[in-house]
């Protein structure tokens, strides 16, 4: 800690600044230049150029962003403007309505410490896609039906009619994000683009944008171009080292998703009894693995590896779709009694399966399937229920609660009051939402932890300053990014299915339960031992309705 705070003396500073913004009511004003690295409390201010008055940090009231029917942004004179909500974007607020203590930028307690005001030169244009007014950004949408060329929505423009579910999110987030987190007097201005990949690359290369997000993987073509590709799901860590900076996802990614997994299984299941299994007789025995994956053998590969390394356990059987048919025989000549199960949209094939058989396993979800998301309510429920109830796992999502009281819902309705509930039956936006916002809150962390030069490797700096720390909150993940790493989740939570659980309003049954109340665990740190993982614990909440 010496050493840092040689080589960045305005480390020792903020840190100490940030202690005084708790403890003294009195307004602070913090330099603008040096490269602190405690994102933290302040931003990471690049190459030191400019002063900004950040005082009144956590103090400063509401500066809400204005809105006009028309698509035009403009400043008013002293930058103030009235309008009507679900209008255009036009101004971007100096001052945040921080809340909590200590404050933060939103209820969400995964957002940032506060940096409540800002007044000061921000560099202009910085980076790719930055100026001195605005901050371009695209959202990768769902391609509409027989659509191959790009469309491109603005989401900074009037809610109309014609918008789907897609558009509804696009603008929503736009607003709260752009109102809520601290962007130096830019507006972050989002384009919904829609269309195939490679009219996605086209759009890139077209328009210079700074970051493009997805809510599912990180599309490689913006980092190939040299923007951020900012998404939700993890990919090989390789992946990311390969535009160093300018690819990062909020879960983990592949080697964290399997090394939190061997750990889990490792200490809580190998070794002992199958007492989970639907087959009386095998709960007598001690628990014997196979491993029912899908033909993409990269995750399967990695998490063979890394259980062998982790406490040599092996698998009696492995089988791939390709044995769909057979693999209930083979696994159970094989006396599997636990099967870990790694699969895409095929997911629902291996429980059906194994019923006709009359075969009725452990079956352990590793959480590493993709888009296909059997970890939550929804997936679940399509799975057979006779198996299902036989179900344990982990789950990297935080807890959730009754879906009007999540923060992407309330994001989406703070940001957007006109706008129809986010219901999935509308379009595929609102299911994409949720990991929308997850995604959008690592990247408006990084903008604000970036300072006012913003540029990638600002960014980058930024989130890397987040310093490693352990979740005491079931509504917070620990999250930071490690040494040559950019995922952002660093741990995980058990879960257990239970066919007759009823999650908070929800009207539907079937909920993955949380022992122990969801506390989350990175690798290495889960309890040994197996009699808690189906203790009576909350249902886990819908992502979304229906």
């Amino acid at each position: 800690m010496r050493d840092a705070l040689r080589r960045y003396p305005a480390l020792a500073y903020l840190a100490g600044a940030a202690a005084l913004a708790i403890l003294l009511p009195s307004a602070l004003v913090l330099p603008n230049s040096g490269p602190p690295t405690l994102a933290e409390y302040a931003p990471v201010t690049g190459d030191g150029e400019g002063v900004g008055d950040m005082s009144a940090l956590g103090q400063a009231g509401s500066g809400g962003l204005g809105f006009s029917s028309g698509g035009r942004r403009e400043r008013a004179a002293g930058g103030e403007l009235d309008g009507t909500a679900g209008g255009s974007v036009r101004r971007i607020p100096g001052t945040k309505r921080c809340v909590g203590e200590p404050p933060r930028q939103t209820e969400d307690p995964l957002s940032p410490p506060c940096v409540a005001f800002f007044q000061g030169d921000n560099g202009g244009a910085t980076s790719k896609g930055v100026t001195r007014d605005e901050v371009a950004v695209f959202i990768r949408g769902t391609r509409d039906a027989g659509t191959q060329r790009p469309t491109e929505t603005d989401c900074g423009a009037a809610v109309t009619p014609d918008d789907d579910g897609q558009d509804h999110a696009c603008k929503a987030f736009m607003r709260y994000f752009n109102e809520r987190y601290q962007t130096y007097n830019r507006l972050v201005r989002f384009w919904l683009v829609r269309g195939d990949v490679t009219a996605h690359e086209e759009a890139l290369v077209r328009r210079g944008v700074f970051a493009s997000v997805s809510p599912y993987s990180a599309v490689s073509q913006a980092a190939k171009h040299r923007s951020l590709a900012v998404g939700y799901e993890g990919s090989s860590r390789e992946s990311y080292r390969r535009y160093p900076g300018h690819v990062m996802t909020f879960r983990p990614d592949v080697e964290d998703e399997v090394g939190i997994a061997a750990s889990q299984i490792c200490l809580q299941l190998h070794g002992r009894k199958a007492r989970y299994s639907g087959n009386p007789t095998d709960r007598d025995r001690e628990r014997v693995f196979g491993l029912w994956h899908d033909d993409n053998v990269t995750v399967p590969q990695r998490l063979t590896q890394a259980l062998s390394d982790t406490c040599g356990l092996t698998f009696a059987e492995t089988v791939t779709r390709r044995d769909d048919a057979s693999a209930p025989a083979r696994l159970r000549s094989s006396n599997v009694t636990t099967v870990v199960v790694i699969l895409g949209a095929n997911y629902n094939v291996p429980p059906t399966l194994a019923t006709n058989a009359a075969w009725f396993p452990e079956w352990v979800i590793p959480s590493s399937s993709g888009s296909a998301r059997p970890d939550t309510n929804g997936g679940a429920r399509y799975i057979d229920q006779t198996q299902w109830a036989n179900a344990i796992g982990i789950t990297f999502d935080y807890k959730r609660d009754d879906f009007t009281e999540q923060h992407w819902v309330r994001a989406y309705r703070e940001g957007c009051p006109p706008c129809p509930d986010p219901t999935p039956s509308a379009s595929a936006g609102p299911r994409q939402a949720p990991y929308l916002y997850d995604a959008l809150t690592m990247l408006f962390w990084g903008i604000q932890a970036a300072g006012p030069k913003l540029t990638p490797e600002n960014l980058d700096r930024g989130l890397h300053a987040i310093p490693p720390n352990r979740s005491t909150d079931p509504y917070k993940p620990a999250g930071y990014f490690d040494p040559g790493n950019w995922s952002f989740v660093k741990d995980a939570t058990t879960i257990w299915w239970d066919p007759q659980g009823q999650p908070p309003g929800s009207g539907q049954p079937g909920c993955w339960r949380l022992p122990g109340g969801g506390q989350r665990y990175r690798k290495g740190e889960w309890p040994a031992g197996d009699g808690g993982l189906k203790a009576a614990g909350p249902c886990q909440g819908d992502i979304y309705p229906g």
